[in-house]
């Protein structure tokens, strides 16, 4: 009867070092995982959260990007703000941004002449730096008396918070 006490001790204690050299073998996989990931996000120029990202450091080919704290992208295309006219509106105060996913462009309209204008769809040909369109996008000016003023506010779950210039055309 005591040789088999004496197994059983001894093959728990067996037992525990395998436990014990298995948690540490988990626990430098952990490790090594971990830092090698860190090391990723640094070389690929990925911000930690919190941080406050400028122009190109999020990605060097966002060149007409700006990234605020909580990671919302913000065009900084001088082209893309000038004021631009359609259909004798002006269209002005020209802002795209990107933030999960989701690109809200906005602008102001104003109708200068003495007639009624808008009413009607357009396409927002959005462009990069070559002139290569990045994506269309469907919008719509709303009824404005002569003299009168609205806001052209478009969503669509496409980033192009990188575009250079856009285009406008009646649907």
């Amino acid at each position: 009867m005591s040789k088999n006490k004496v197994k059983k001790k001894i093959m728990n204690k067996d037992e525990k070092r395998w436990i014990v050299l298995l948690i540490a073998v988990v626990i430098i996989a952990i490790v090594l995982f971990v830092s090698l990931g860190l090391s990723k996000n640094k070389k690929e120029g990925i911000a930690d959260e919190g941080t406050s990202v400028t122009q190109g450091e999020a990605n060097p080919n966002e060149k007409y990007v700006e990234v605020k704290e909580d990671g919302t992208k913000i065009n900084i295309s001088n082209k893309l703000k000038e004021s631009k006219t359609f259909d004798e509106l002006n269209i002005s105060n020209i802002n795209i941004e990107t933030k999960n996913n989701e690109t809200i462009v906005k602008a102001d309209i104003t109708n200068s002449t003495d007639e009624e204008k808008g009413d009607y769809g357009i396409y927002l040909k959005i462009v990069d730096d070559q002139g290569n369109e990045i994506k269309k996008i469907a919008g719509y000016i709303s009824y404005m008396e002569p003299q009168g003023q609205a806001r052209l506010s478009i969503k669509t779950s496409y980033d192009f918070a990188n575009a250079y210039d856009f285009t406008i055309e009646k649907q």
